[in-house]
Formats: structure tokens, C-alpha cells, sequence
């Protein structure tokens, strides 16, 4: 490091080793050092562009990431819309796991449900409110399930109608770990509550967790409440895939070979399980994008006097606008600020009718398809620097700008004092000099 006189100033301070910004970062009349403006530059980008840019990389992420997968851009060029899973003939008796990913050479199957498995229940009887049966005072009851007993207490107030009773008993087993749940069902037609009680597992078990019993030891809580009598006994699932050997499972989650897991679900003779489009990916992949469209929407929105920002928010709401119409078939309608709300009933028709793929891979539209092609342009072009989407400071070089993550990438001239050294010197000189 070096001082030295240049056209009147005097004490200037070189750094030797770094050229021209060896002289610009040590003296004030320039400026300060690189590592001392990370802060104030950070700073001079104001809270409200700081967080767009932050905000704005995080949600164009997300929507390319959707525009990827619903467009087929990945490496395998194959869109979501045509990802196959399998899919169940009968809902109702028989639910495929979401990420069930069968084997290439699976063409179906048909399954035979002779039974699900269930938890011991004890349902208690239905009593009406203002019916008090139970005796005041406190009640204690014993649980025993696997072996172990737990003893339960509460206390019941002449006040309290049957309808509390049950809900004091409930919120007590449940807060015993007594290896049980306890629920009250009210019946609206009836007007008449019921206590409830059931194993926490399905399935006949070895170490008879599946069974349990209830009994008073103070009071007369449980055989008044009739959750001391078993109504339904704990039972393993028993079913068959294309018309083999009958199998048994403790849970109605159950492998079915080819790489498919089903749920059971009710007793049927039987289900057919086929290929089909795995709409619930495709239906997801839809929502992904919806979200970011309208978390990049709300980030511009809050950095509103920016004009480069407000570039970007009038883009985000004409491309809505420009599309409504598709969008809407899509089963995603548009509101009047520009935002994207989903009508979950049209979008699944959408899925169905082929609508919804239409509108993200542009069958018989060729490359450049409307809505899906300008939402990816626009996600990468955020994504690629989000920073371009804000202005730069005022007084500084056209060729500044900020970097992605917001910091002010030019040098911190000092303009009122670099005013003054030109008036004051030859300031073509001084670089000639420092050249």
C-alpha cells in the first residue's frame, strides 16, 4: 500500500496489486471496498425489492419445475399426462395408493375381497341428552388391553346430561395411553349421542392387542354408557388376486404384486385393476403451478412502485387474461386481480375429457402452444435472474446492476465528490494516469 499526490489531492492511497480498483476502493472520494459495501449495497436495494428478488426466485422455481413435468420437458420428454399407474374398477371396495408404480409388463388384475380387517369395537349405546343415567360423583374404570391394565378416572357432576358424561369419558381414555380411542358420535336425526370405543390396531394380533375390556371399579360409568360390551370383534382381511389362494392380512393395506398396494376397503366378489392415467399426479402438477403463478403474483405485487417489477406483474396478469377462456375449460378460472383459483370439480373433468392436457402439452398446436409455452418462457426468464426484474438505483452507471441475490454488483462512486474532482482537475488525466 502506497500514499501519493494526484492533481491536487493529497495523502491518496494505493493498494498495490489491484489496478485501477486499488485506487477507487481506498479513497473516499470514490468509494469504499467491495467486502465493506456488501451491506450498504444490500441496503440501497430497499426491503421491498429485497424480498421480490428472494421471493420471485423461489416461486419461479416452483412454477418451472410444474411447466417441466406437465409439458414433457424433462429428460424422458414424457409429460405427467402420460404417466400410467393402476387404477381400481370400484373405488368403493378397493383404493390404490398414490404412489403404486406398476411394473412395465402389468396389464391388470381382478381381486376378491371376503373380508376387511377390523378393530374390536365396544359401541356404546345411544342415549339421549337429558336422559341422565350414570351416577355423580367420581368413576373410575379399567381398561385392559394386551395385558395391560390402565385405570381411568373422571368426575361426573349432577349437572352434567349424558351427552357430557360421554364426552368426560372419551377425553379420559383418550388421555390414558390405555392402547385404545375412544370417540362420541352424535346423531342429528335422532338427537341421541353414543360413546364409542375401539383397538387401536386391525387384525387378530399374537400379543392380543387386538382385544380389550372394560369394566367399572368406582361408579357406573361403563355399564351404564354400554362401552363395557364388545359389538364387533377384531378380524384379519381375507382376499384373493385372480382367482388364487385365499391370503389373510392384519391391515387392509395389502401388496398385490406387479409393484400395486391397495387399500381394502369393503367385501365384493370382485374389482378389476387396470393401467390407467395417473390423473392425481397430473391434477397435482396443476396445482403446483397455480400456487407459484400466484405467489410470484403476490411478490411483484408487493413492490409496487418499481417499474421493472410492474412490467412483470402487467405480464403475469395480461397472460392470465389472454387465456381465460382455455384456462377456464381447464377447470382454472382467473379473478378480477389477475389471481388463479381452481374449480376442483371442472379441473377433474378437465383430467377426464383430456381438456386439461391439451391445455399444458398443446396436442395438434405445434411447439410454441399459447399458455404452457409463455407461463415456462416467463418462469425461466425469472428464475434465470430475478434481479433484472427491478430497478437499479438512482445515480448509478446504466451498466450496474444487482445480483440475484440482491446486492448491488458496481462500484460505490462517491458522485459528490467525484463532481468536485472533475471541476477541480483534468479528469481524463487522472486516468490516463492511472493507466
Amino acid at each position: 500500500m502506497a500514499a501519493g499526490t494526484i492533481y491536487g489531492f493529497n495523502n491518496v492511497t494505493f493498494q498495490s496489486g489491484n489496478g485501477l480498483y486499488g485506487l477507487l476502493g481506498a479513497n473516499p472520494v470514490f468509494g469504499v471496498s467491495r467486502a465493506a459495501t456488501a451491506g450498504s449495497d444490500r441496503q440501497r436495494l430497499g426491503a421491498s425489492a429485497q424480498s421480490f428478488v428472494t421471493e420471485a426466485k423461489l416461486q419461479s422455481e416452483n412454477m418451472k419445475l410444474a411447466m417441466v413435468s406437465l409439458m414433457g420437458k424433462n429428460k424422458s420428454g414424457a409429460s405427467v399426462f402420460d404417466r400410467k399407474t393402476a387404477v381400481s374398477g370400484d373405488t368403493n371396495a378397493l383404493g390404490i395408493k398414490s404412489y403404486a408404480a406398476p411394473k412395465n409388463d402389468f396389464t391388470g388384475m381382478t381381486v376378491k375381497i371376503d373380508r376387511v380387517a377390523t378393530t374390536q369395537k365396544n359401541a356404546g349405546l345411544s342415549l339421549a341428552a337429558d336422559n341422565k343415567i350414570c351416577s355423580a360423583g367420581l368413576n373410575t374404570i379399567e381398561i385392559e388391553s394386551g395385558g395391560k391394565k390402565t385405570l381411568v378416572s373422571f368426575k361426573i357432576s349432577l349437572k352434567d346430561d349424558n351427552t357430557t358424561v360421554q364426552r368426560k369419558m372419551a377425553d379420559a381414555i383418550n388421555g390414558r395411553n390405555a392402547g385404545v380411542v375412544a370417540s362420541v358420535v352424535y346423531d342429528k336425526d335422532t338427537k341421541k349421542s353414543a360413546l364409542s370405543v375401539e383397538s387401536l390396531t386391525t387384525g387378530a394380533n399374537d400379543n392380543g392387542s387386538d382385544k380389550f375390556t372394560i369394566r367399572d371399579l368406582q361408579g357406573d360409568s361403563a355399564e351404564r354408557s354400554g362401552v363395557s360390551i364388545k359389538t364387533r370383534d377384531a378380524v384379519n382381511a381375507l382376499y384373493s388376486v385372480n382367482g388364487g389362494e385365499t391370503a389373510e392380512s392384519k391391515t387392509n393395506a395389502v401388496d398385490l404384486g406387479n409393484g400395486v398396494t391397495a387399500v381394502l376397503k369393503n367385501k365384493t366378489d370382485e374389482v378389476r385393476i387396470a393401467i390407467g392415467p395417473d390423473k392425481f399426479a397430473a391434477l397435482n402438477a396443476v396445482r403446483d403451478m397455480v400456487n407459484a403463478y400466484n405467489g410470484l403474483l403476490a411478490a411483484a405485487e408487493e413492490n409496487p412502485n418499481d417499474g421493472r417489477t410492474a412490467n412483470l406483474l402487467k405480464e403475469l396478469k395480461n397472460t392470465a387474461k389472454t387465456y381465460a377462456s382455455q384456462l377456464k375449460r381447464a377447470g382454472i378460472e382467473t379473478t378480477g386481480d389477475g389471481y388463479m383459483k381452481i374449480n376442483e370439480k371442472k379441473m377433474d373433468e378437465a383430467a377426464d375429457s383430456g381438456e386439461l392436457k391439451k391445455l399444458f402439452t398443446g396436442e395438434g398446436s405445434g411447439a410454441n402452444y399459447g399458455f404452457a409455452y409463455r407461463m415456462s418462457r416467463l418462469a425461466e426468464r425469472v428464475n434465470g435472474d430475478p434481479s433484472n426484474f427491478v430497478t437499479k438505483s438512482a445515480g448509478r452507471p446504466e451498466t450496474d446492476r444487482y445480483d440475484s441475490d440482491g446486492r448491488f454488483s458496481g462500484i460505490g462512486f462517491n458522485y459528490t465528490q467525484l463532481a468536485k474532482m472533475e471541476r477541480l482537475t483534468n479528469f481524463g488525466a487522472l486516468f490516463e494516469f492511472l493507466v
